[in-house]
């Protein structure tokens, strides 16, 4: 059964629970494969997924990478690292009230992540606070808070903020194993892949490719493909 937004009764954009023949599903089990291959021997334990800017379709992109990472087996956190406008507790139907700024401000050690229905799924809510994240993810709290969670799963995707705009995801990625860069056709441009790449670059986080979403079969090949090498191609249409 395919998740629904209640609030809005429509169908999800959760499209790795809906079809698993769908060419989207079958994308994502590419980029989980290729996830596998270059981790072969030092095995990642923390992806950080990013994009240039909003509405690139960044938190839908880590959502189903998270199902499609637990439906192989994997046991899995998906943390809403974006405390200025958290997505996924309104992708999974979840209540938001304790969540990821929760850890910084009482204890690192709460298990706070939520069960999802999809076995080997969990989600750590992007919660509410009044402290600017930005000044959350540059507290010493933050390394202390990636090793809890990490010790609680096989591996963690952290959901963040657009790059080009705030710097939350270049702060909490310089902690973090790798990054995964979203971008959308007809959204971003080549010179904020360029700036994003750029940024990532400097906080020394290992870059292991671009999802294109929203591509089209037409389209494939545009110059925008030239600033990264890109390895796993979504097309979700949101």
């Amino acid at each position: 059964m395919a998740y629904t937004n209640s609030s809005k009764n429509k169908p999800s954009v959760l499209i790795s629970c809906q079809d698993p023949k769908s060419p989207g599903t079958e994308a994502f089990g590419i980029i989980r494969t290729h996830l596998h291959l270059v981790s072969e021997g030092n095995p990642l334990r923390s992806i950080l997924i990013c994009s240039p800017g909003p509405r690139e379709g960044r938190s839908i992109v880590a959502a189903n990478l998270g199902i499609s990472l637990a439906r192989a087996g994997k046991n899995v956190i998906l943390v809403d690292a974006d405390m200025r406008r958290p997505t996924q507790h309104v992708l999974f139907s979840l209540p938001n009230k304790n969540g990821f700024p929760t850890l910084f401000t009482e204890n690192a050690d709460l298990d706070i992540a939520q069960k999802t229905r999809i076995p080997g799924l969990r989600v750590i809510t992007g919660g509410s606070t009044q402290t600017n994240p930005s000044d959350i993810l540059s507290s010493d709290t933050t390394i202390t808070v990636i090793k809890s969670i990490a010790s609680q799963a096989d591996i963690v995707i952290y959901d963040t903020p657009p790059v080009t705009v705030v710097p939350d995801a270049i702060t909490l990625g310089s902690r973090l194993d790798a990054a995964l860069i979203v971008i959308r056709l007809g959204v971003t441009s080549r010179d904020d892949a360029k700036r994003t790449k750029e940024l990532l670059e400097l906080s020394r986080l290992r870059i292991l490719g671009m999802i294109i979403n929203d591509i089209q079969e037409k389209t494939y090949g545009s110059s925008i493909t030239g600033s990264l090498n890109s390895f796993g191609i979504v097309s979700t249409g949101y």
